[in-house]
């Protein structure tokens, strides 16, 4: 499936996944486009929201389940992508 994680409504990583990481769950990525301070390439830690602002969005309509997810408490942990 299409795995995706949104900052405020913005895409910021977008790949393939087996599963589905439920909200409160960190999870660590590298930016892949431009957001509140945080450059392309940037390796980040996140939260998956629980807040139910933005909820999950679940797309069964094309071959690939596409699936988004809010994310939010980005910290920078290495400007250089993952070790």
């Amino acid at each position: 499936m299409k795995l995706r994680f949104a900052l405020s409504g913005s895409i910021i990583f977008e790949g393939q996944s087996d599963c589905v990481p439920p909200p409160g769950s960190t999870v660590s990525f590298v930016v892949q486009s431009y957001k509140k301070g945080f450059e392309v390439g940037d390796y980040v830690s996140a939260t998956v929201s629980d807040d139910g602002v933005i909820p999950a969005d679940y797309d069964f309509s094309g071959e690939t389940v596409e699936v988004t997810l809010d994310v939010d408490g980005l910290r920078k942990l290495n400007s250089s992508g993952p070790r």
